[in-house]
């Protein structure tokens, strides 16, 4: 197996050398040296591919963040993720760099997000294992499973002093890119988009057509935890919007990485007032539609800055189903703005966000000042606010979804769309925690209580009704949503202003 190794990468080397700098093919030929001692003189026997698989990991994770080697397995994954479905609970993973299991976005209506894990968790035990050590094939593989089954996953959040367990039931987990879209009232459509994969711009396309012949005459596109996904789709769904110009660009090193994507021309959807909204789970392909709906005045852009990732990832498929996913090039949004954020502090990168400064201004079609930097810097910042501790504890034992399951159990027949719960249900869901031998002070309770009151609706609305209807009652609460409507007056100047700057210029 030893002169096998060295021979494999020896005559890659060789071959290599035609287009490498000589100093490659030493490091690669010290690379063969030291890999044939540690297999024949260390204390236990060592398995190739780990070796070889950990140092290319290695290697990548010295470049950036999102540089990664995909083996067989992790590779299957990424290409299933963009069709079909699977059973798990419902989680997009990543490695911070301190190699510590970290939540990219829970997938929207997957068991995990119902229970309130969020973007940022770093999974610390999985069935009660630690995850130290572990790389993301192993966790997908721990974390997947028969549906109906069980999995508990221990999680460190910033904010909260100790650890949350929770014990989630696998699911079937839809990967469709559209989980959602409704009529918020007669003039409101809403849809929200989770991921971009390949069927995202013709699943956009029915869901404007079914909320146009409900009556929508203003948009609210949600791309709150988009991590992204394919460009060509996130492309294609600003290019509903933007009727021409450029979308987006890259740049890179490499020749053919230097990009530009315009609008197609051929957007015959009506002009309506819209309004985007994202947060720090907005990434990628979700930043790139952001970003090029601002910087063409095209709508108003509301929540909280967004990830700040906008480095392309190229695929490169290797031998035995192995495949590259390197850093080539870079998005920057149609006036300039670069989107990806700095890195240089690996170990806060993918878990916290320092205080971040407005970079370079750039200037909008309208004239109107946005801020490069890193993200995609809302036109109307407003944050979320966070469940109590209290609240966040209950969650993570499931209690919720244990209490609406006992009692619905109880009043199946009183329950209609109407409902709301009260005080009496209040005192029916102390006796539950009593049972449940949760302990909690009198100021907790009454403190929480309206996230109490509204969690208890939503999943009795989940087990009632369906996912839509859980998810109006969780929307009917949600301050960013409200500030999103309020400001439709100026969305709609907005768009005057830019259909008479379309009318003035001269036609093509």
């Amino acid at each position: 197996m030893r002169k096998t190794l060295i021979a494999i990468i020896i005559t890659g080397s060789f071959f290599l050398a035609f287009a490498l700098e000589k100093e490659i093919v030493r490091f690669a030929r010290i690379f063969a040296e030291a890999l044939a001692v540690v297999e024949d003189n260390y204390m236990n026997p060592v398995p190739p591919d780990k070796v070889v698989y950990g140092a290319i990991r290695k290697m990548l994770r010295s470049l950036d963040p999102h540089s990664n080697f995909l083996d067989k397995k992790t590779f299957d994954r990424l290409k299933e993720s963009q069709g079909g479905a699977y059973y798990g609970v419902g989680l997009t993973i990543g490695m911070n760099n301190n190699g510590e299991l970290t939540v990219i976005s829970p997938i929207e209506g997957g068991p995990a997000a119902s229970l309130g894990i969020q973007a940022g968790d770093v999974i610390v035990a999985i069935n009660g294992e630690s995850t130290k050590g572990m790389d993301l094939n192993q966790a997908a593989v721990k974390l997947r499973g028969p549906k109906g089954t069980k999995v508990e996953i221990t999680i460190r959040r910033n904010g909260v002093p100790e650890p949350l367990t929770f014990t989630i039931v696998r699911a079937e987990i839809s990967l469709r890119s559209i989980p959602l879209s409704l009529m918020l009232d007669k003039n409101t459509g809403y849809i929200r988009i989770v991921q971009f994969t390949d069927t995202t711009a013709s699943e956009f396309e029915k869901a404007w057509d079914k909320l146009e012949k409900k009556g929508m005459k203003r948009l609210i596109l949600d791309l709150r935890g988009n991590p992204g996904g394919l460009l060509d789709q996130a492309v294609r769904v600003a290019d509903f919007f933007i009727k021409d110009g450029v979308i987006v660009s890259t740049k890179g090193r490499i020749p053919g990485s230097a990009q530009t994507y315009n609008a197609s021309l051929a957007n015959t959807k009506k002009d309506i007032p819209l309004i985007v909204l994202i947060d720090r789970g907005s990434a990628s392909g979700a930043e790139v539609v952001a970003g090029a709906i601002q910087d063409h005045d095209r709508g108003l852009i509301v929540g909280e800055r967004s990830f700040g990732k906008g480095l392309v990832q190229s695929i490169y498929p290797l031998s035995g189903g192995t495949a590259l996913a390197l850093t080539t090039a870079k998005y920057f949004t149609p006036s300039g703005r670069c989107i990806q954020r700095d890195y240089s502090n690996r170990e806060k990168y993918f878990t916290e966000r320092e205080e971040e400064k407005k970079g370079p201004a750039f200037k909008t079609d309208l004239g109107r000042t946005v801020y490069g930097g890193g993200g995609i810097i809302p036109d109307s910042e407003i944050k979320p606010i966070p469940f109590s501790p209290f609240t966040q504890r209950l969650l993570s034992r499931n209690l919720f979804f244990e209490f609406a399951n006992d009692y619905i159990g109880r009043h199946r027949e009183e329950i209609d769309k109407g409902f709301s719960p009260d005080e009496r249900v209040l005192a029916e869901f102390k006796q539950f925690l009593s049972s449940a031998k949760i302990e909690y002070s009198p100021e907790e309770f009454k403190k929480a209580k309206p996230e109490l009151l509204l969690l208890i609706k939503e999943e009795i609305f989940r087990h009632l009704f369906g996912f839509e209807e859980a998810v109006r009652v969780a929307l009917s609460f949600d301050i960013q949503l409200e500030k999103a409507i309020s400001l439709f007056p100026e969305a709609k100047k907005l768009l005057t202003r830019r259909l008479e700057l379309e009318k003035e210029k001269p036609p093509k």
